[in-house]
């Protein structure tokens, strides 16, 4: 697999981060398939969206994946009282998740190229900015959110 440079692209995402929201991207080969996760995530919690190209004989190729969002606060539906994960790997504490294929087809994969895993610095943008927009009406829209709660020292 070739190197992917991201230095470019991430001085571009840097100036669209806003305080204390951190960016990631990742791709990692998994049985035979390229699947990239892009991350934006601070105190409050994060959104990371993933996916991978997928061809079936006898379907149109297409991308697979979610928009996944990870908040140190419970959510407002649902009776959730203990978190889904007691160590959130994205936001490094217990966290309440929950997810959505369908927001992934309907926002993601059309962006994304059908005829190859490398990613364009267009492509890297859009999806960043979609995670930065979902990320945005969780964290910093409701005002319920709160930060994870700090680590005890000993």
């Amino acid at each position: 697999m070739a190197k992917v440079e991201l230095s470019g692209i991430y001085a571009k995402v840097s100036k669209m981060l806003p305080e204390g929201v951190t960016w990631q991207y990742k791709a990692v080969l998994l049985s035979d398939r390229v699947n990239h996760t892009w991350a934006v995530a601070s105190d409050k919690g994060g959104i990371h969206i993933h996916g991978f190209r997928c061809e079936y004989v006898g379907f149109d190729r297409e991308w697979l994946g979610g928009i996944e969002t990870h908040s140190a606060t419970p959510f407002e539906y649902g009776d959730q009282k203990t978190p889904t994960h007691e160590h959130c790997w994205l936001i490094n504490c217990p966290c309440w998740h929950d997810g959505t294929s369908l927001g992934f087809s309907e926002n993601v994969a059309h962006a994304l190229p059908f005829d190859s895993d490398d990613i364009p610095d267009a492509a890297h943008l859009y999806v960043t900015q979609e995670a930065l927009s979902w990320y945005r009406r969780q964290f910093v829209e409701n005002e319920a959110t709160t930060p994870c709660p700090p680590k005890a020292t000993q």
